[in-house]
């Protein structure tokens, strides 16, 4: 039996992992079938829903609510069970979030319970080349352990930095981090061929699960509770999620909920998040909104069944949750 490639698609928050993703689907073989698993720090899934309206064939399963090597363990190993096994892709995705562990999710991936079903690719890290810049990020344990067990790096937004930032981008890697496989792009553009960079062979490791009851852990239609139940306009949804030094702070607003596009704009450069992302009606059609690195980008997206919004800060500079939703629901 032919084992099913996996591609790991890490980096920090911000770092253009679902870009990536969104330009490897739409450049994929037409004759495959992919697949991809998203997890994301706080509870509302955003990634999930973009992924999906890019590719209504693609098989996206959702991990939200914390990290998919700890947290959500049970989950991801339950979906990946149920492709390797029921849908059986040609090629699986996994997309962690911004502050996973990059080498619980290797062990995982390389254990005896799913070595027989899939074959682990050469982990990809994406960077904004501007990391170096930042001496708390840089100098962060979930930033170093992206890049320590990441063989390729992709340099993501390069058509935001000079030419001298990239360079010395290039020489901070080389010092601190000897023997990556380092390459450039811009708008999400990883080369095709990058996928099948094989990876060293890891020693297994013992693994007491075994596959059938993982995939019987979960089911094609598994949602939350809170999912299920109905919201009206002007009373969104709001999930919290405090977990490794960071808050995410999400909200769910009915589909017929209509945001003033400049006010919105003005709250999140008053808020300043680590991350913020977007999927909003607004008064000027549905918009997608990323904020990252201090700057916000705002695009023109197909309408979606809801609106969604989540904020991450630190921990240390969370603000009151209740606050945020009050200015938020004043905006519709």
């Amino acid at each position: 039996m032919a084992r099913i490639p996996v591609n790991i698609i890490g980096g920090f928050l911000g770092a253009g992992k679902t870009t990536a993703i969104i330009h490897l689907l739409k450049n994929k073989p037409e004759n495959e079938k992919w697949a991809v698993i998203v997890n994301e720090l706080g509870d509302v899934s955003i990634d999930g829903f973009l992924l999906r309206a890019e590719d209504k064939e693609i098989t996206v399963k959702d991990i939200s609510g914390g990290c998919m090597c700890c947290v959500g363990k049970v989950m991801f190993d339950a979906a990946l069970a149920q492709m390797a096994v029921k849908i059986k892709p040609h090629r699986i995705l996994v997309e962690p979030s911004g502050a996973g562990h990059m080498k619980d999710l290797i062990k995982t991936l390389s254990s005896r319970t799913f070595s027989p079903y899939v074959a682990m690719r050469a982990p990809l890290c994406l960077i904004d080349p501007q990391v170096i810049y930042d001496h708390h990020l840089a100098g962060s344990d979930i930033f170093i352990e992206q890049i320590t067990y990441s063989p390729l790096l992709a340099v993501s937004k390069t058509d935001m930095a000079s030419p001298s930032q990239l360079l010395a981008f290039e020489e901070w890697v080389k010092t601190h981090y000897p023997g990556k496989k380092i390459f450039f792009i811009s708008h999400g553009r990883i080369p095709m061929e990058i996928l099948d960079t094989l990876m060293p062979e890891e020693e297994n490791v013992k693994e007491k699960k075994e596959l059938i009851y993982l995939e019987n852990r979960i089911k094609d239609d598994h949602k939350s509770s809170s999912q299920h139940q109905p919201f009206l306009p002007r009373q969104p949804r709001m999930m919290v999620n405090k977990q490794h030094g960071f808050c995410g702070i999400g909200f769910i607003f009915h589909k017929d909920d209509c945001f003033h596009t400049e006010k919105l704009k003005t709250y999140i450069a008053e808020k300043v998040p680590l991350r913020m992302k977007g999927i909003v009606n607004t008064s000027e059609g549905w918009m997608l909104f990323q904020f990252s690195g201090g700057l916000l980008t705002v695009d023109r997206i197909l309408p979606h069944a809801e609106s969604r919004i989540e904020f991450i800060f630190h921990s240390s500079l969370c603000p009151d949750e209740e606050q945020i939703k009050k200015a938020l629901v004043e905006m519709v």
